[in-house]
Order: C-alpha cells, then structure tokens, then sequence
C-alpha cells in the first residue's frame, strides 16, 4: 500500500512541478524500544521534515492536521491523563512548522478536496480499530457527539490551555533564578 501512495505523490508532484522528498524507512527493523510505532513513525517524519527544509533553506514545514485531529488528541489526552501543556493539543505553530487547516473539519477539507476534483489517499490504517486514536475517532466520537458540542468546545479548551501556558512561560521567564550554595535552582 506504501509503494502505491508513493506512486500516487510521485505522480501528482510530477503534474504539479513541485519538488518531492521520498525517504523509506523500515519500522520493523528500525523500532525503538518504548516508543509505539505512532509515536516513532510520527518521530522520524519530523526529523525527515526538518532535515530537508534545513537542506534546502525552506523556512516552513506545512502540514494538514485538521480541527478534527485537535479534537482526537485532546480528547485522548484527556482519557489517558494530562495536565495543562496536554491540553494544548497540536500547536498551530511550533517553531518552521505551521498547521493554516487546524481551523477546518476533516470534512470541510474532504469537501474542498471533491468539489475541485483533487484526488487523494486515505490510509487504510485509519480504519484500524487497534490504535487507539482510531477508536476514538470511529467509536467514542459520534457517541460524544450526540450529545456534547465537542466540535468546537475541545478545540477551545485546546486554545485555552495554549494561552494559559503562553501566560505562565512568560511569568516564569521574568523571575529571577534563585540557586542554593551548591548552584541548584530553588
């Protein structure tokens, strides 16, 4: 399935002119111990971003995260357990990497994407009940919904929690650093 989503990006970047990377990496062979494959999968992708925005001057990494994908995480990081810098959720902008669809629906994206007659993939393991964003997504979430306007309160309890950290970074910056004798902060 990976080789025909790569044709598929080869295929577009080609009638789009514009520059594409492809790195394979083997996630079997190459596992890190205490890390699950989502969270190292999603690891090396960055480092790869970053690597070639650094190569070839790029000053932003884009990515497509949706409001819908806000909600998954905050909502999964409510359920496993978070304080305050979880809640956040995905940063719209963490250092070149800037997310402009964390405003939009999955199906407003969708929506756009038929409406111009773009083609897309969709990862089959989306469908994977076993991970557990996807049972979030596909269990838990349409229960919610019934009942609980989580669309927009979670994305707002995730803007929130970015500006009470903001606040609290910017309060901790300003104070002075108390040390003991032995040089240890206070």
């Amino acid at each position: 399935e990976s080789d025909a989503d790569q044709e598929f990006l080869h295929n577009l970047a080609s009638e789009l002119s514009i520059p594409i990377y492809i790195q394979c990496y083997d996630f079997n062979v190459e596992s890190v111990a205490g890390l699950s494959f989502e969270d190292h999968a999603r690891n090396v992708r960055y480092e790869s971003l970053e690597r070639i925005a650094a190569e070839n001057n790029y000053t932003h990494i884009v990515t497509a995260h949706s409001r819908d994908d806000q909600l998954e995480t905050v909502l999964m990081r409510i359920l496993t357990g978070t304080g305050i810098y979880g809640l956040r959720g995905i940063d719209p902008v963490r250092g070149r990497i800037i997310r402009p669809l964390l405003c939009l629906s999955s199906e407003e994206i969708y929506g756009f994407l038929r409406e111009n007659n773009i083609r897309w993939r969709e990862d089959s393991t989306n469908a994977d009940l076993s991970h557990p964003r996807n049972r979030i997504r596909h269990t838990i979430l349409p229960l919610i919904r019934q009942n609980f306007p989580v669309d927009t309160s979670i994305p707002s309890l995730a803007d929130h929690a970015r500006e009470t950290v903001g606040l609290l970074d910017r309060l901790t910056e300003s104070l002075p650093i108390i040390r003991n004798d032995e040089g240890a902060m206070l």
